[in-house]
């Protein structure tokens, strides 16, 4: 989590936008306080505004964005991150980040908008355990083992009762279908090949469709849920940008949606 924000004078008179209007004044841990004189193209005043400093009493550090809304709050010891680390967005809670004491997350927790959290264990800067994903009644809905930053080991899909409709072994991010109780899948040399689509199979509801090669998840790969709202991710079409050791593999563009299919929130 790296954390960026402005402090002290700030003075821009040249580059204009949505992003960056034309204004002068004084940030505080990335708010602004005090006067601010905001210009136009012309380099004339437009409009004169008084922020006020937000509250600092709390014993974290706080960083907020243009509005005073608090973007990270957490706490230093000797320079360095330790404990508990909250990132915001729009002043709703999106992550949160535990470091142990030489400053290294060993935890993550993402908050879905809506409700709902996918809770990451982490062992030098990558995903390593078992990695779980909550409902928005707080039950397991999905159980993953990571072993440094690539999936790798039992993966199970849970319905909401609490009863398991999938059960696979990945190895080094390569799935194989041990049992799936939504239906029968192709395999190759072991692994998913071909076009997949996975109903439950307790309601008979689609719960994913998407394409897999030896394995490999690619191209476009839909998540439907059952309050109507679905999710959408992207992977690599060639398999190969997905074999080299180095990094996390996973999807390289993510979209929420809402059940009228209206974009909510991408990454």
């Amino acid at each position: 989590m790296y954390i960026n924000y402005k402090h002290g004078y700030y003075y821009n008179i040249a580059d204009s936008s949505q992003f960056q209007p034309l204004c002068e004044g004084f940030y505080v841990n990335g708010a602004r306080v005090g006067k601010w004189v905001f210009y136009n193209k012309n380099k004339e005043v437009v409009q004169v505004q008084e922020y006020t400093l937000p509250d600092t009493k709390c014993t974290a550090s706080l960083f907020y964005d243009d509005d005073s809304n608090i973007l990270f709050e957490g706490h230093f010891r000797n320079g360095r991150r330790t404990g508990r680390w909250k990132q915001y967005y729009n002043g709703v809670l999106e992550n949160e980040w535990i470091y142990n004491t030489f400053s290294d997350p060993v935890l993550c927790i993402r908050h879905y908008i809506g409700g709902g959290k996918l809770v990451s264990p982490y062992l030098h800067g990558k995903i390593h355990g078992q990695q779980m994903e909550y409902s928005t009644e707080n039950k397991i809905q999905k159980l993953n083992e990571f072993r440094h930053g690539i999936k790798h080991g039992k993966s199970l899909m849970f319905n909401p009762e609490g009863n398991v409709v999938k059960e696979s072994v990945f190895q080094n991010n390569r799935e194989t279908t041990l049992s799936a109780l939504s239906g029968t899948y192709i395999l190759k040399n072991g692994f998913l090949q071909g076009y997949q689509i996975r109903y439950s199979a307790v309601t008979g509801r689609k719960m994913s469709e998407g394409a897999y090669d030896t394995g490999f998840a690619i191209g476009k790969h839909v998540e439907y849920w059952e309050n109507g709202r679905y999710t959408v991710f992207y992977y690599p079409e060639d398999i190969t940008t997905q074999t080299r050791p180095c990094g996390e593999i996973g999807p390289f563009k993510t979209e929420f949606y809402s059940k009228e299919g209206v974009v909510i929130s991408f990454e």
